[in-house]
């Protein structure tokens, strides 16, 4: 391999012999990687894919999605990026409004659409690379710097029960990589560990951050605990991870789980960060960075170092923002609020996408100065570290991936067996949140029993979504127009559970 060369530029593509990804099976190269985007860009062209067009992505974690969204990154073809569990929902009123000219999706996938849709796999990365005639000695080209491109379209449940389509630019992923770098940042044919779902934006963050890094991405396509133990302490390339806590409470159960000497650390985010946790991985000499972002900040926006020196009330903070952006606290009245005081958490700043494509959510969103209300509860100290308290306020974050209770709500409302449910998340070890479902029976005298709820919900949605316990109660909490107490009745089902 190549050294790496100490004088490239962020926008340059990397050295065409560099390593650019290792799977389970074997190892490509960066010039792979320029070979299939040169076919990429012919096989569009043939299927009439037109200039400001997107393509829609359905793929689990795969050599080839990763080939694909880093292909389309230097290609500056916007794509759409879903979960192939999309495939049980109705998309189709969805991709109306986004402009899809074609589709690539996994073998498994049934897309129900007038779509132009091929297989996405191993053998459609080969059929793209199948052009041996063009050997790249340098890049075949420098990435120009179009800020105010999208990039990509994500998905992310909004509490109304309708997903939130958000566009990301290109200005976001170049704040976010170049901020990100500071606290971790792996060498030129060292690598990153990709275990995270590419149509979450932490997954395909590792990919986009690794081409403005010129480093190597470490695929891991299904998370077992003993193959990234194993791999983590013998594979002394790989230098960065990201994980959800449930991935690392995992880990820590094992017994034996450590890193070795040249790991740089642990990215830790997408759901709730328990402290003990954290102490826990860090007195065993596994280096963690917890972070806090979203979507529509393009993944992490504050990050924070903790090692065995970081003090115990530092250990809950997720760090300082990223500059150039900027943070507020905010009372629910809109007001200032001073350090150490919980409010709402208001950003502004390169890194901040301008806003929902569904415009009528973005009024509730955005103040007249351009600050974006997340949504999410916390505080800063004196110093500026931020401290996270609550996610999103109805959002149940288990195991990482995103949990919409009004849409479980209103299947739960449709059995005859319920007259009313709220369901909500409280904190959980290994999860990070648990969804619990808080039903009143429709028969007093006739209890639904979890049994019941499971098989009434398994058809209907995808297994994650499924609460993992039922509460019966005579009444819900509820404010003087009628809305359900979700915070109050959290702490209620936490504390009952504790005692």
């Amino acid at each position: 391999m190549n050294k790496p060369s100490q004088n490239r530029k962020e926008n340059e593509l990397p050295p065409p012999r560099n390593l650019f990804l290792r799977t389970p099976n074997r190892d490509y190269t960066y010039s792979n990687l320029y070979q299939y985007q040169k076919g990429l860009k012919q096989y569009l062209a043939n299927r009439a894919f037109s200039r400001g067009e997107k393509l829609l992505l359905i793929s689990e974690l795969s050599p080839s999605m990763v080939f694909t969204i880093a292909a389309c990154w230097n290609l500056h073809i916007p794509f759409v990026s879903l979960s192939p569990d999309q495939k049980k929902l109705s998309i189709s009123p969805h991709l109306a409004h986004l402009n899809i000219g074609c589709a690539l999706a996994a073998p498994d996938v049934e897309l129900d659409t007038s779509i132009p849709t091929d297989i996405l796999d191993q053998s459609f990365i080969e059929s793209c690379s199948s052009d041996q005639r063009v050997k790249y000695s340098e890049p075949p080209t420098r990435i120009a710097k179009d800020s105010n491109q999208i990039f990509g379209v994500f998905y992310s449940s909004g509490s109304s029960g309708a997903p939130k389509l958000i566009p990301l630019k290109r200005r976001q992923l170049y704040h976010a990589r170049q901020a990100a770098a500071v606290r971790l940042k792996p060498a030129a044919n060292h690598s990153w560990m990709l275990c995270l779902p590419p149509y979450h934006i932490g997954g395909t963050a590792v990919i986009l951050r690794s081409l403005g890094y010129g480093n190597a991405i470490h695929l891991v396509p299904r998370f077992e605990k003993k193959v990234i133990k194993d791999l983590l302490k013998n594979e002394s390339s790989i230098q960065a991870a990201s994980m959800v806590p449930t991935m690392l409470r995992r880990l820590l159960d094992l017994s034996d789980f450590e890193v070795h000497t040249n790991f740089k650390g642990i990215l830790l985010g997408g759901g709730p960060i328990d402290s003990s946790l954290v102490s826990e991985a860090t007195g065993r000499g596994i280096p963690v960075i917890n972070s806090y972002g979203m979507t529509e900040t393009c993944a992490q926006i504050t990050s924070h170092r903790i090692g065995p020196e970081t003090a115990a009330a530092k250990r809950d903070s997720v760090g300082k923002v990223f500059t150039p952006n900027q943070i507020q606290i905010r009372s629910e009245n809109g007001e200032v609020l001073e350090s150490d005081q919980t409010g709402l958490i208001w950003l502004k700043g390169p890194q901040v996408f301008d806003g929902y494509i569904e415009a009528s959510l973005n009024e509730h969103h955005f103040d007249p100065d351009g600050w974006f209300n997340t949504g999410d509860y916390g505080y800063m100290d004196r110093k500026g570290y931020v401290y996270i308290s609550m996610r999103r306020t109805d959002q149940i974050v288990s195991g990482g991936k995103n949990i919409n209770p009004h849409e479980i709500e209103q299947l739960l409302l449709e059995w005859s067996q319920i007259k009313e449910v709220a369901v909500v998340g409280i904190p959980d070890t290994e999860w990070g949140e648990q969804a619990i479902a808080v039903v009143i029976p429709a028969d007093s005298d006739h209890f639904p029993t979890y049994e019941a709820l499971k098989r009434y919900l398994e058809s209907r949605v995808e297994s994650y979504k499924i609460p993992k316990s039922i509460a019966v109660r005579d009444q819900l909490p509820k404010t003087p127009v009628g809305k359900i107490k979700r915070i109050e009745l959290k702490k209620e089902l936490a504390n009952s559970i504790r005692d």
